[in-house]
């Protein structure tokens, strides 16, 4: 399967973070059998993420890796950007975890 590594944030494209994330989840993926075709970094802008980073993602791989972007901040937009790519609405599970 081809795979692709998406990373989302500011601080990567500023140079203030080495995106070490990318580099350890590529090497994960091809050891495990994958070959990884793209890394893509975009802002923390919702457009940005859902076109740079899941659709176009989607357009050349499988499976498709995100890293950073992902928190439990209010300001948060990625799962909402993911779904909004897919075309699927966002629900809550109010459920407790177990």
């Amino acid at each position: 399967m081809q795979a692709a590594v998406l990373t989302i944030g500011n601080e990567i494209l500023k140079g203030k973070t080495v995106n070490t994330n990318a580099a350890h989840i590529g090497r994960v993926l091809t050891f495990s059998g994958h070959t990884v075709v793209l890394g893509l970094t975009v802002r923390d802008v919702r457009e940005e993420i859902v076109w740079g980073g899941f659709r176009t993602a989607s357009q050349f791989a499988d499976i498709v890796v995100s890293t950073g972007g992902l928190g439990p901040t209010f300001d948060d937009m990625t799962s909402s950007s993911f779904a909004e790519a897919l075309g699927l609405p966002l629900v809550e599970n109010l459920r407790p975890w177990r």
